[in-house]
């Protein structure tokens, strides 16, 4: 942030929905930023616009598309290890905050 005052520069907050949603994301690591332009793109979407990106060559590594998601709190830590998978996560989060469906709803289907 300093440096980016100091070039007027903005710095995009990298948190996803699906991450911000459930609060898994760091204070001075995802949420920092002037604008999070992925805040309102579930992870799996995330990942849908990378390979999107990389349609006519290889802008974002594919060892970044391969490894399992880690916030990297610790070593070997996975996100998995305390969330679902996000294929799961993002369609419950999907219809609790964009379909307004209930718990009840949600474990049903």
């Amino acid at each position: 942030m300093a440096v980016s005052n100091a070039e007027s520069r903005l710095v995009l907050a990298t948190g996803n929905k699906s991450e911000l949603s459930v609060g898994y994301c760091t204070l001075y690591g995802d949420t920092v930023g002037g604008l999070a332009v992925l805040g309102d793109v579930y992870k799996g979407d995330v990942y849908a616009l990378a390979r999107h990106a990389n349609r006519e060559r290889e802008r974002i590594p594919q060892r970044t598309l391969e490894k399992p998601p880690s916030a990297e709190l610790r070593p070997g830590q996975l996100d998995t290890d305390s969330l679902p998978d996000y294929r799961l996560l993002d369609d419950v989060l999907d219809g609790y905050v964009e379909q307004d469906r209930g718990a009840a709803d949600l474990v049903a289907a």
